[in-house]
């Protein structure tokens, strides 16, 4: 049966009417009580290349003068409209000067060949990854990490009691899980809405064969993505992220959430591309989250709520394309 990764928001734990909240990226079953696990799952996001041709200002001179000499031209003094065989003609590309007329591999730069702006790496980026839905045979969750991180765990009384819960469900594994290309991150989206505005820093490293293209999102702790849709905002448009509805969708009539908010921030994702070919080989995301409720309270009990609950959740996983 097909692994579904899955995110436990919270954990009710019956015989001390106790609520955690957490994060996992098992496949595990939901566990049998005293505790009873919200599980989401969360999505996918797909990319474009874009490349930056070169420039198409040709080289060399174009001034030579055309004017011949009223007398017949001696043998030293050659002819201008006749090129020196020391000097070549300007329209004549140097075999040592590549002519600028030429465009550069994937679209980078004339240089180097490879993106450098922040503009050129992200649509590079975009086109490659879009090559993952239109082209890609199949792909592999190779290591997956759920932390929490940052150290934010605010539940009030039952803080202490939920970390140690927390435990049970926040791992790193590398399943080398075969998953279909739709649920490579962000899950489910097969066009990439990634723009220049969004990015804090782009980089593209030449390794030869390869380029390992990074990127970070401008998102901030101070100032995050808040409940991003799949796709969307800022950090869905390139990791799987959590939403509204998945959290109280799962809860059901059992807890009753409100002003349920997703901040993500730093959201990263880092690509391995085959030069030749423009296809993203491995995929790597880190998706790090407050995910904070105004109130929480669970019916059946009639306990007293929980207000202002906070989490700090991490999520990384790395995953294998083919093609």
């Amino acid at each position: 049966m097909k692994k579904i990764r899955r995110i436990t928001a919270l954990c009710l734990l019956a015989a001390f009417t106790v609520i955690a909240f957490a994060g996992c990226g098992a496949a595990n079953d939901v566990p049998e009580n005293p505790i009873i696990c919200v599980s989401l799952n969360y999505g996918e996001n797909s990319s474009t290349p874009s490349g930056n041709a070169g420039s198409q200002t040709p080289s060399g001179n174009q001034n030579g003068s055309q004017t011949p000499s009223s007398t017949t031209p001696s043998a030293s003094t050659p002819d201008a409209s006749t090129p020196s065989a020391e000097t070549p003609d300007a329209s004549t590309p140097s075999a040592e000067t590549p002519d600028a007329s030429t465009p550069s591999d994937n679209g980078g730069s004339a240089s180097t060949g490879a993106p450098s702006t922040v503009a050129e790496i992200v649509n590079y980026y975009k086109e490659c990854y879009n090559k993952i839905a239109t082209e890609g045979s199949g792909a592999t969750l190779t290591y997956n990490k759920n932390s929490n991180s940052p150290n934010v765990l605010e539940i009030g009384d039952l803080s202490s009691i939920a970390g140690t819960l927390m435990n049970q469900f926040l791992t790193e594994t590398q399943p080398n899980e075969a998953i279909p290309v739709a649920d490579v991150a962000p899950k489910g989206v097969t066009t990439c809405n990634l723009t220049e505005d969004m990015v804090a820093e782009a980089t593209c490293t030449d390794n030869g064969d390869t380029y390992t293209v990074h990127i970070k999102l401008n998102c901030t702790q101070d100032n995050p993505d808040v409940n991003p849709s799949a796709g969307g905002g800022k950090a869905g448009t390139i990791v799987d992220v959590v939403l509204v509805e998945d959290i109280t969708g799962a809860a059901g009539s059992f807890i009753n959430f409100e002003n349920v908010q997703n901040q993500y921030f730093d959201t990263e994702v880092t690509a391995t591309i085959e030069k030749s070919t423009g296809h993203i080989t491995e995929l790597y995301t880190v998706s790090p989250t407050i995910m904070s409720f105004g109130s929480v309270s669970v019916k059946p009990f009639g306990f007293p709520s929980i207000d202002n609950a906070r989490i700090g959740l991490t999520y990384e996983n790395r995953y294998t394309i083919t093609y």
